[in-house]
């Protein structure tokens, strides 16, 4: 029942469909450790950095519209 989309521009968004917001700050809690503990590094000229995460927990009701919605997100 969950989905995933990639937005563009970097962003990534998980809907767990069938969970409340303590269950999905619990997943991406585990999928930071995932990351952080394989996160690559790349560089950019001469400097080298390492991929990193920031994320947004919320629970929609079914009257929220999804542009709204993201634009309050990526505002937190």
């Amino acid at each position: 029942f969950d989905d995933a989309y990639h937005l563009g521009d970097g962003e990534f968004l998980m809907s767990l469909k069938q969970t409340e917001i303590s269950g999905g700050a619990a997943g991406l809690n585990r999928l930071r450790k995932l990351l952080e503990s394989n996160a690559p590094y790349y560089r950019i000229g001469n400097q080298e950095y390492r991929l990193g995460m920031s994320s947004c927990v919320a629970e929609p009701l079914p009257e929220d519209e999804l542009d709204v919605l993201l634009i309050n997100m990526r505002a937190d």
